[in-house]
């Protein structure tokens, strides 16, 4: 029987504005040479996990867009994408107005890296930044007849958790994940996916393919976005000490990015026996 481990990228392995610990690195490597089936599961598009992986990661798997997409690292191809069509943005559109938010609409996979962005009358600092971060790939609508037919995601950015646990509570039909923005580190960033996307399905689905059970599966995260794998995955379900809080009082815990808790637990899933 195989094993799998699934990491998440920011935050988990990755510091902010950081670069890879290579205790990281040398675990990755060890975990492949004795034949764990090593994932990356990110809320990155592929565009922009590629900007931070090199071409010879060590890694076999890559679940990008929060699990919108799958993607095999060692054959070079997508196995796996979700879009939303016009009907379900139009309605996620709607009730985004109807609470006066701003919102960015990304493309279809893989071109999920380039947007329509719309402010609304009191923008949010924010998502003014994700836009300005991103202008190369950003294209200002004020309808969405402007756009296209397929899309993969939309974002838009709060300030209040009451406010997000609302969204996510309201939006029906389709997927709705809360992360913490990665670029002030604590404005709430709600993405809505296709109604399957889901880092947990695209980690079962490469399990399907490898044929590995839950009882060999470890995962790493250290946010909210995290949560569906960390849960699916609970038994072996670990984050790094630079989590939220309310995340370590849920999961095991390990070091913090900066000191490499992966490899602490690496070291840990390469000591077990397989089940």
């Amino acid at each position: 029987m195989k094993r799998l481990f699934a990491t998440d990228l920011d935050g988990t392995i990755l510091p902010h504005n950081g670069s890879f610990h290579m205790d990281d690195m040398k675990s990755l490597t060890r975990m492949g040479e004795e034949g764990i089936i090593r994932v990356v599961a990110t809320g990155r598009s592929l565009f922009f996990s590629f900007r931070v992986l090199p071409d010879d990661f060590p890694i076999d798997y890559l679940v990008f867009s929060s699990g919108a997409g799958v993607y095999n690292w060692r054959t070079k191809e997508i196995i796996r994408s979700l879009h939303l069509n016009r009907t379900q943005v139009c309605n996620v559109e709607n009730f985004f107005t109807n609470k006066g938010l701003g919102y960015t609409l990304h493309k279809y996979i893989p071109e999920n890296h380039q947007f329509w962005y719309k402010k609304a009358s009191n923008p949010h600092p924010d998502l003014n930044r994700f836009v300005e971060n991103r202008i190369d790939f950003a294209t200002p609508i004020s309808a969405l007849n402007e756009t296209e037919e397929n899309f993969c995601q939309l974002l838009t950015i709060l300030d209040e958790p009451v406010e997000a646990e609302q969204i996510l509570s309201e939006l029906k039909e389709v997927k709705v994940i809360r992360a913490t923005s990665p670029i002030d580190g604590k404005s709430i960033w709600i993405e809505v996916f296709h109604q399957e996307a889901s880092k947990a399905i695209g980690i079962q689905l490469i399990c399907d393919i490898e044929k590995i059970n839950h009882q060999n599966v470890w995962v790493l995260g250290n946010d909210y976005n995290d949560m569906d794998m960390l849960n699916s995955f609970y038994s072996r379900a670990f984050v790094v000490n630079n989590a939220p809080d309310e995340l370590k009082a849920r999961y095991n815990v390990v070091p913090s990015v900066s000191d490499a808790g992966m490899s602490l637990l690496a070291k840990d899933i390469l000591e077990q026996p397989v089940i």
